[in-house]
């Protein structure tokens, strides 16, 4: 399978008071955008059709809160890529 070409990526830096893990962010990433996106830019969709990459999280727990950085390589042009890092700062929980 040929993958097109990597044209942005989405970060996101997050800060969460309590430990969470880097599976709770990522679950959280696909729970609280399924409704805000619609059909056509479904994160899971998208995945599938390689028009995003993996999600990567890296975190740090300070003592009382998470800190950390998402990661999304995005496939689409920047007017999608941007519809959904927008989307990410929806999430509260």
């Amino acid at each position: 399978m040929i993958q097109a070409e990597l044209q942005n990526v989405i970060r996101v830096e997050i800060e969460v008071y309590g430990r969470v893990t880097q599976s709770d962010i990522i679950g959280a990433v696909f729970g609280q955008t399924e409704e805000v996106l619609g059909d056509r830019l479904d994160l899971r969709t998208l995945q599938k059709a390689n028009k995003i990459g993996r999600i990567e999280v890296e975190t740090e727990f300070t003592g009382e809160k998470t800190v950390g950085i998402i990661t999304i390589p995005s496939y689409m042009d920047r007017i999608q890529s941007v519809i959904i890092a927008a989307a990410l700062e929806t999430i509260n929980k």
